[in-house]
């Protein structure tokens, strides 16, 4: 006790004091020692031969940093790249090897140990090791790049994240490392990192040890007690013992930093925390994040204050915890929290009714390898052969996802695992990587990462070539990459759809056991709202080419309608299903309004529903035509670019394609999203350069071979420009229903933007009452799509007329044509008053239709001979609320011309016959399909169909 009153002393007076490691081995003379005389390539050859790769020479060493991007107490970290392009990150001790100083011999010993214990963690939430290398003449760890940063600061720039979640997915991976007999020793939020996917990862194993070592280490390399004195347990401070696996469930306990943002013991000196954790005061619950009348947080409180408990037995172990942890979440969903006077906002795992109710998204350590699963209570088709597949192909990235009454009882499951990365990702970029003969050498991730290759040709973005204005005029924004020589869009898309769809199918038939299913599936593709027919058209062709559906029969032919099992659906659409299972529309009324707004990445698609049916069924229909523009994310990486460019225009070393593209990318993967606008006006951004030449000048933010940039300029320069788009372009939205929007729901990977979730609010939070960005919205599109196919009723089931849909046509003159119209009336070749520019009502505004829903009308057409059988129908539409009988009291518009061919009908060629020299009349139907990516003409008789167009508009 004494021993420890001498260290309380020491912090009171801001000293600290080393002790050795009492787990570490006495040095012995074996081979199998790691001792303070030995040379460092003595020290990396121990390593390799116990399993700890070398991967110096995998190094891209022109890629990677010459200044590092943060420093540590006794090193530094590089940001880097491999040679097949994939980020790492490089952390360098801050001595030099080969040297004779004892005091860097000890540090290189530390390094040592470390690397040694980290090379045997081996779980998705461990930071992984890829190997050890000499760098800058430095012993170094090279680890994947972790772009979102510590625990502590992603949370801080996404607050509505699940923390729950991540704490249980933290316990796992530290129960991983004790049923490894590995005691970590310093758990806390700097030692933890977010992935790409939002996943957890523990690293920083320098104070850890193994209870079992194959490879030994001298008392002078061995690891102090080190641990942060906020998290380190009573027992271990007061020196009644060292790093033991309850010493870490104590740190673990301290998760109240992941759930509040705050460091434990926040604002007390560490002299009063050391003596408040040895007379058992635990920390303060945090009543805004942890409120008492939840029994979720009740019951976490609980299992944090068994953490902290001073006998150390008392203490549950890791693998209870996490699983205490996931079944308080399974139980208890959290509910996103709801903050101003008027709107309501909602982020993650909210209830959806009393009588659907959605479990969190979870990670198990049964289920991370293949797919994300999201259980949801619905009406599912009891058809168990039915399977349903949804391909999301994106601008910048794209998904799959799928649903099985097989499987799980009909979860939509979404493929987590691809090509290149060790990571789980809901999506993947859309990306190709051509040979200089037009083979594909890489596609997604592989494509996106792979290191420049002479005569190869990196394809993104291509997607964009078939938006309408780009088919019309033959071009698309001058700034984005052309495509490779010989190469047409369709045939880029044609290629990207048939790796996803290999791939796919190779990873589904790991959980469904059989290719058969994928083989009968209904493959459901999504398109953006405001693509027309050829655009529709064009990705249908495609997709059928690169065979995401294929004929099943056995017998050639017998499988006539295989091409039908390819469906179109709006993204927009799709996202409006995922949305109505999995977020508070359950509070909506029949007859109320929402917004679906999928900001993608390349565009921003818009579409009202009107909620028709039952709260039960949730049936609902579109309110008005959909809109979209080429506004997404991507356009805030093109702005970017730009900004980089003129910046550093007077500095040709960071202005050619390749710098461009490495400031572009880590802009994308770090700011972007993260960005909060107005509160980072005065944070500089630092971007590393590509080129280690021409390190400085400080006139334009070039500091040490990094690029600073204000946050004011980013604001304006790139933010505000595209955000603005997308507010404009919802206003005109609700402008163009007409009627009040009672909820506004952001999906997309764009959604995931706090600058734009924060000025939808502040624009448009006084007019509409709930303002929610849903669970999963990054990838809502791609579970809709799929949840469609398979529920045995559609969601959105109606399509509510936007305006009216009128033809022009000639009927027999009545007295009122007589009265209004004289002008308009003339004799046809039998000599019967008609009445040209009259309308015909096909479709009345407003109008409640069921999706596909046809609407017939007959139509009596006068032929001078056989020979006469075409003619042009106009087709038009209208907003005027009053029916109009004359194309000139105008409020008309036109749509598009429908050439209709009589001659198929039989009735016309009987008719023909007998018409003779004096003409003939034939009776038929028109009938009009509104779908939600599709406006269809049907020519009709006697209820057949003889004839079928898609209008382009």
């Amino acid at each position: 006790m004494n021993r420890f009153k001498e260290r309380l002393k020491g912090y009171t007076l801001g000293l600290g004091t080393a002790h050795s490691n009492p787990h570490a081995l006495t040095e012995t003379r074996t081979s199998n020692t790691i001792s303070g005389a030995m040379p460092t390539h003595q020290i990396l050859g121990l390593l390799r031969k116990h399993n700890c790769r070398d991967v110096t020479h995998q190094l891209n060493l022109s890629k990677c940093g010459k200044f590092p991007v943060s420093n540590g107490g006794f090193g530094d970290v590089f940001k880097g790249r491999l040679q097949n392009g994939n980020r790492v990150a490089i952390k360098c001790l801050r001595v030099t090897v080969g040297v004779d100083d004892h005091e860097d011999q000890k540090q290189l010993r530390r390094a040592a140990h470390e690397i040694y214990v980290w090379s045997k963690c081996k779980h998705p939430n461990v930071l992984e090791l890829i190997g050890v290398a000499q760098y800058q003449d430095r012993i170094a760890m090279v680890s994947p790049w972790m772009a979102k940063g510590s625990i502590t600061w992603f949370l801080s720039r996404h607050p509505t994240a699940n923390k729950y979640n991540m704490c249980m997915q933290i316990a796992y991976g530290v129960a991983h490392l004790h049923a490894n007999g590995i005691v970590h020793g310093d758990i806390k939020g700097p030692n933890i990192l977010v992935s790409n996917g939002h996943t957890p990862k523990l690293t920083d194993f320098g104070t850890s040890f193994l209870s079992q070592y194959t490879l030994r280490f001298t008392r002078s390399t061995g690891t102090g007690v080190n641990s942060t004195i906020r998290y380190t347990a009573p027992e271990i401070l007061m020196e009644e013992t060292k790093l033991t696996t309850e010493g870490d469930i104590y740190a673990l306990g301290m998760a109240s930093e992941v759930i509040t943002g705050a460091v434990p013991y926040d604002g007390s000196l560490e002299a009063a925390v050391v003596q408040k954790v040895i007379n058992g005061i635990h920390p303060v619950r945090p009543e805004q994040h942890m409120p008492a009348n939840k029994q979720q947080a009740n019951a976490i409180w609980g299992l944090l204050m068994e953490c902290w408990a001073l006998n150390p037995c008392s203490r549950p172990s890791a693998i209870s915890t996490a699983d205490r942890l996931r079944s308080s979440i399974i139980e208890h969903p959290m509910v996103g929290e709801a903050s101003g006077s008027s709107v309501s906002r909602f982020d993650h795992n909210e209830p959806i009714s009393h009588k659907t109710t959605s479990k969190i998204s979870l990670w198990t350590p049964e289920s991370f390898l293949l797919k994300d699963t999201l259980s949801v209570t619905t009406t599912v088709s009891n058809d168990e052969g039915k399977f349903s597949v949804s391909v999301d192909f994106g601008t910048t990235c794209s998904g799959v996802a799928y649903e099985s009454s097989r499987i799980s009882g009909g979860k939509v499951q979404q493929i987590l695992q691809w090509p290149g990365s060790f990571e789980n990702f809901r999506k993947i970029p859309t990306c190709l990587l051509y040979g200089k003969y037009g083979e594909v050498l890489a596609w997604g991730l592989e494509a996106k990462n792979a290191s420049p290759i002479p005569g190869s040709f990196r394809c993104e973005w291509f997607k964009l070539f078939l938006e309408p204005k780009s088919l019309r005029e033959g071009t698309v924004d001058s700034r984005l990459p052309g495509l490779p020589p010989g190469k047409r869009p369709i045939d880029a898309i044609i290629d990207f759809l048939s790796c996803l769809w290999n791939y796919a199918k190779q990873q589904i038939t790991r959980e469904i056991g059989a290719v058969a299913d994928l083989n009968t599936a209904d493959v459901w593709l999504t398109v953006p709202a405001a693509w027309d027919a050829k655009g529709c058209d064009m990705m249908r062709e495609a997709a059928i080419a690169a065979g995401l559906v294929q004929s099943a029969a056995a017998t050639k032919g017998t499988d006539k309608n295989w091409k039908e099992r390819l469906r179109i659906i709006t993204e927009p659409a799709a996202a409006a299903v995922h949305c109505a299972y999995l977020t508070n529309l359950h509070q909506l009324r029949p007859s109320q309004n929402f917004m679906i707004c999928d900001a993608g990445g390349g565009t921003v698609d818009l579409a009202i529903y009107k909620v028709l049916g039952s709260l039960e069924r949730l049936e609902i229909g579109e309110v008005c035509a959909r809109s979209g523009k080429n506004c997404g994310s991507l356009f805030l990486d093109l702005r970017f670019r730009d900004l980089v460019a003129r910046m550093l225009e007077r500095h040709p070393a960071h202005t050619d394609p390749a710098s461009l593209a490495y400031f572009q990318h880590a802009f994308s993967e770090t700011d972007k999203l993260a960005f909060k606008g107005e509160e980072d006006d005065r944070t500089t951004f630092q971007f590393n350069c590509f080129n280690v030449e021409d390190p400085n000048d400080p006139a334009v933010g070039l500091i040490n071979g990094e690029l600073t940039i204000p946050g004011a300029l980013l604001r304006t320069e790139v933010f505000d420009p595209v955000i603005s788009e997308v507010l404009h372009l919802i206003e005109e939205q609700a402008a163009k229903c007409n009627q009040p929007i009672h909820a506004l729901l952001l999906v997309g990977g764009f959604s995931g933007s706090e600058y734009l979730f924060k000025r939808v609010d502040q624009q448009f939070g006084s007019r509409i009452s709930v303002i929610a960005r849903p669970a999963d919205a990054d990838s809502a599109t791609c579970r809709g799509a799929a949840r469609y196919g398979l529920s045995n009723r559609a969601v959105v089931s109606s399509v509510i007329a936007p305006r009216a849909y009128i033809m022009k046509v000639k009927l027999p003159a009545d007295a009122e044509d007589w009265q209004k119209r004289p002008a308009y009336i003339s004799h046809n070749h039998a000599g019967v008053p008609i009445c040209e520019n009259r309308l015909q009502y096909l479709v009345q505004k407003g109008a409640i239709l069921k999706k596909g829903q046809r609407v017939k009308t007959k139509f009596c057409r006068f032929s001078q001979g056989p020979q006469d059988s075409t003619f042009v129908a106009v087709l038009y539409t209208s907003d005027n609320d009053r029916m109009m009988r004359y194309i000139d009291e105008g409020g008309t518009a036109e749509l598009c011309k429908w050439t209709v061919d009589l001659s198929t009908l039989p009735s016309f060629g009987e008719r023909a016959q007998m018409g003779g020299t004096n003409g003939f009349y034939t009776e038929f139907e028109l009938g009009l399909e509104l779908d939600s990516a599709e406006v269809r003409g049907v020519l009709l008789h006697n209820g057949d169909e003889w004839g079928r167009v898609v209008f382009e508009f």
